[in-house]
């Protein structure tokens, strides 16, 4: 029974160390950030990104999105839901986050543990846009981009479809939930800015270690590359080291850079 002073002490070290990471997953976080491309049309110069993926189980905050206010584009990088999430829920947040502007959605691993016609159905009834290995152009005075969105980070060919697509505009946007289908594009791929989520950060992580790499916004070669951490959580409502965020991106014409980041934080 000398062990059972270790386990009482062990035990009484972790409830403080749960109400923690609980504490942390339920955080509403936006990140605004200022993006310049090179490549980027004048005429999108100041157009406003929204990204959040990986809602799962939450509802996205009003206040968060009253903050975002209304954007030139709008992307829900998969992940939207998982299962046990209600029909009014998925719809809730497919209403508030659409209110932000012209919204487009790629599919995640969790989007199809519901019904599929139910799901598709309220995404078009929420004028929300699908991509799966497709793309959309937005047009503006006599410029235009090109966003594209991919599924499965298998079809390769796919990939390159899109890419061959997107050579045809002067700046495109490539969406994919998951993150290593960046890998499958060409190397010489058009893409100026690519988007992913699916890894969570981690979502947990033990002396900074994890399944997977934290979360991160990186200029790449030709593009800059947001792997985001997300904003639920998925299997357990907890976090640690990989806090839960949203983004929203001000697209500047000029010589490439990524300036610093700057955080708020909501309390609903």
């Amino acid at each position: 029974m000398k062990w059972l002073p270790y386990v009482l002490l062990t035990g009484l070290l972790s409830v403080p160390l749960l109400f923690h990471m609980k504490k942390e997953a339920a955080k509403h976080r936006l990140i605004k950030q200022t993006l310049s491309f090179d490549k980027l049309p004048e005429a999108f110069d100041g157009c406003k990104v929204f990204f959040v993926s990986d809602l799962h189980k939450r509802l996205i905050s009003k206040s968060l999105l009253d903050e975002v206010g209304t954007c030139d584009i709008v992307i829900i990088g998969g992940d939207l839901l998982e299962s046990g999430v209600s029909t009014p829920q998925i719809k809730q947040n497919l209403q508030r986050i659409s209110a932000c502007g012209p919204t487009y959605f790629v599919w995640g691993n969790n989007d199809v543990e519901v019904d599929e016609e139910i799901l598709r159905d309220l995404l078009n009834k929420t004028g929300v846009q699908v991509l799966e290995n497709s793309g959309a152009i937005i047009s503006r005075h006599t410029d235009a981009l090109f966003i594209a969105g991919g599924t499965e980070p298998l079809e390769v060919e796919q990939y390159h479809h899109l890419s061959k697509q997107a050579s045809d505009y002067p700046f495109s946007i490539f969406v994919c939930h998951f993150p290593q289908a960046f890998k499958q594009l060409p190397v010489k791929h058009p893409f100026s800015f690519m988007l992913g989520g699916h890894t969570h950060g981690g979502q947990i992580r033990l002396l900074g270690l994890s399944v997977a790499r934290h979360g991160s916004i990186q200029q790449k070669q030709q593009a800059i590359e947001l792997i985001s951490n997300g904003y639920g959580t998925s299997k357990l409502p907890l976090r640690l080291g990989a806090l839960p965020e949203a983004h929203l991106f001000t697209l500047r014409a000029g010589l490439p850079s990524i300036q610093p980041q700057v955080i708020y934080q909501f309390e609903d």
